[in-house]
């Protein structure tokens, strides 16, 4: 009877069970209709759906919140959004939904996208479904009409820089198809410049082509209408250029040294334009204002220590060799060499730690003397030479001998510079009309050197093997009033610029006894070329133009340009121009410096 017992209550209890329901099971569910949604600052505003799946007996109510320990974005980025109730009223049908509806702001800061994410919390009368999470992505807007350029002293490149530059110019300027080859939306392509080169440099807005486009282009160019920005803009972008133009991680454009740097004066531009050798734009352009204007200081060459740590320039008009710091641009040391004397060729002794000086083409005082310089605190001494208008200047290859010449006496001469002081080891005067030596290069294997003589418009080729019996081994015809030649690596050729002619003379040297012609290049960016410098593997030769006469037309027509310089880079390869540098006017000596 007991068994029986027990068992009924059993089967009561189990058929209770089977009869009865959790209440939880007849809660219905609220979860976001989706787990993405996008809008943007100052758009339309987003509506976010809660749906109820499963019927509501009773009222609903969840909650939606921004959760600030997610995404980028707070409160203030949805116009003061926290958190609010969502109440489905009871009788709610399977299926209802209530929106939320958000407001971007608009801050009126240039940012990246940003991100808030919304989350359902502490239900009443239903369960939480999927998704409960929703993140919601802000596109940026950005108006640069409501920024204040003007109260920003300090621009930094992600913040205010970019955000104008691609609102302004990213249009035209912007991706694989940017209008001459300039993509204006990051700061690595900015630096990178267009197809013509360069459009920026560094510290120096008023030469850099950005700048340039949008102030001083014709109203009647082409191009004008879209170069046209506010003026509190474009002062704003002087001012980042001004101060480095460097990118949000306070890097420099072309900071580093590269593949090489070539160092080009501008003779009435009153500078030296440092050009990128790898990329083949104008990193820096180094002016001299302590000295006076372009006009009192006339850069005429330079000169690099082997190591790259510092160049060397020579100022004509202010009577001054400078040492400067070739990571700072900055003047490390000066050498005075008195009122009467206006340097110009350099040449530098490796060996003994000086640099030569010799008489500018402009100096016609007659004086008969060159200057030794010590490189290591830039302490000058005067040299007498037996000639006057000592212009051309070069080392042998050892350090031991100084070559010079005269534009005046038909003179060549050597000195042997391992003495205490410079001794004449020989001296040539050639016979005959006055030839006016301009320039030395000496062969990379030593034995020989090129000198350029203007007037008869020839190269003379000298054995120095023995510099205290120089020997003239040949002469041979090139252009009208060649000037500063230079060496292929190889040794088999020498490149001669030709002022007046406006060409390049290839002079086939394998036999220095009987030199040849090998090409003769000309091209636009050939006007009054002057100086030339050539890379290690002899790939590129930079020929440094004056175009005083304006010969060369510039690629815009900013109304003081006509007489801009040029720096031509000629392939070697194929004895062509294949990019023209502009740089400053009356391009002139350059040295190049490679690691």
């Amino acid at each position: 009877m007991l068994r029986t017992i027990v068992g009924t209550v059993a089967l009561l209890v189990f058929i209770a069970g089977c009869g009865s329901t959790d209440p939880a099971d007849d809660l219905p569910t609220v979860a976001f209709t989706a787990s993405e949604l996008t809008g943007s600052e100052g758009g339309p505003t987003v509506a976010v759906t809660v749906r109820l799946t499963g019927e509501a007996s009773d009222a609903v109510r969840v909650e939606v919140a921004l959760d600030e320990t997610a995404g980028t974005a707070d409160a203030a980025d949805l116009d003061g959004f926290s958190t609010t109730t969502v109440t489905f009223p009871a009788g709610s049908a399977d299926g209802a939904t209530e929106t939320v509806t958000l407001t971007a702001s608009a801050d009126g800061l240039a940012e990246s996208e940003e991100t808030a994410v919304l989350v359902l919390r502490n239900p009443a009368g239903a369960e939480l479904g999927t998704p409960v999470r929703l993140t919601l992505t802000l596109a940026d807007v950005f108006d640069p009409d409501a920024v204040d350029y003007d109260a920003i002293a300090t621009p930094q490149y992600g913040r205010d820089v970019q955000p104008l530059l691609v609102a302004r110019c990213a249009e035209c300027h912007g991706g694989t198809a940017a209008a001459a080859g300039l993509d204006a939306t990051t700061w690595a392509a900015l630096v990178a410049g267009s197809d013509a080169g360069e459009a920026l440099i560094a510290y120096d807005p008023d030469n850099s082509l950005m700048i340039e486009l949008m102030t001083m282009l014709p109203t009647d160019h082409p191009a004008y209408a879209a170069h046209q920005l506010r003026a509190s803009e474009v002062a704003f972008l002087r001012r980042w250029i001004e101060q480095g133009a460097k990118n949000e991680a306070g890097e420099l454009p072309y900071a580093g040294v590269g593949e090489g740097k070539l160092y080009v004066s501008n003779q009435m531009a009153g500078q030296v334009s440092v050009i990128d050798v790898a990329n083949l734009v104008v990193a820096r352009n180094v002016k001299f204002d302590a000295y006076g204007g372009p006009m009192e200081t006339n850069p005429h060459d330079t000169d690099v220590e082997p190591d790259g740590s510092a160049w060397y320039v020579s100022l004509i008009n202010a009577h001054r060799v400078l040492k400067v710091d070739a990571a700072t641009n900055e003047v490390i040391g000066e050498a005075d060499l008195g009122d009467t004397f206006k340097p110009g060729m350099l040449a530098l002794d490796v060996q003994n730690g000086r640099i030569y000086a010799g008489r500018s083409f402009s100096d016609l005082s007659g004086g008969r003397s060159i200057f030794s310089i010590q490189r290591n605190g830039m302490v000058p001494t005067e040299v007498p030479v037996p000639y006057t208008r000592p212009h051309p200047i070069a080392l042998t290859n050892d350090g031991d001998y100084l070559l010079s010449g005269s534009l005046a006496d038909n003179v060549i001469a050597s000195f042997d510079l391992r003495a205490s002081e410079p001794e004449l080891a020989d001296q040539i005067t050639v016979e005959g009309e006055q030839k006016a030596f301009v320039h030395y290069a000496v062969s990379p294997h030593g034995g020989v050197a090129a000198l350029t003589s203007q007037l008869s418009r020839e190269l003379y080729l000298l054995d120095i093997s023995d510099p205290e019996n120089l020997r003239i081994l040949s002469v041979v015809g090139v252009g009208d009033q060649p000037w500063h030649p230079t060496y292929s690596p190889d040794g088999t050729k020498v490149y001669v610029p030709n002022r007046l002619s406006n060409t390049v003379s290839v002079v086939d040297v394998s036999n220095p006894s009987s030199p040849s012609i090998a090409a003769t290049i000309s091209d636009p960016g050939l006007s009054m070329p002057h100086g030339s410098a050539i890379t290690r593997d002899g790939r590129r030769l930079f020929v440094s133009s004056r175009n005083q006469e304006g010969g060369y037309t510039p690629r815009y027509p900013f109304g003081d340009n006509a007489l801009i310089g040029t720096v031509a880079v000629i392939d070697t390869q194929t004895n062509t121009v294949v990019k023209v540098i502009e740089v400053e006017e009356f391009a002139s000596g350059m040295s190049i410096y490679q690691p």
